[in-house]
């Protein structure tokens, strides 16, 4: 019996650079720009941006982590602004 022929896919591995809050920053792992869209190494991007990237194998989940900073008043110990925590969730 015959077999199809397999799919050929064309990608292109390239580098590319950011900025993040004004300061340029460079990948150390390569790009994949595959049918018009740019796939990056999403640890990588993660870390960058200040973000801790957590994987859950079970449940398929990636979840980004960050906390705010607390800022004290001059005048007493009381924080102007408490530990914020952001979470950004993927799933696949």
């Amino acid at each position: 019996m015959l077999q199809p022929p397999p799919s050929t896919v064309n990608a292109i591995l390239t580098k590319f650079s950011f900025a993040v809050d004004g300061k340029e920053q460079n990948l150390q792992s390569d790009t994949l720009v595959y049918n018009g869209k740019t796939y990056l190494p999403i640890r990588e991007v993660a870390e960058m941006t200040g973000y801790k990237l957590i994987y859950d194998k079970e449940q398929k989940k990636i979840e980004f982590e960050t906390k705010g900073e607390s800022f004290l008043n001059n005048n007493s110990s009381t924080p102007l602004a408490l530990q914020a925590k952001h979470k950004a969730r993927f799933t696949m």
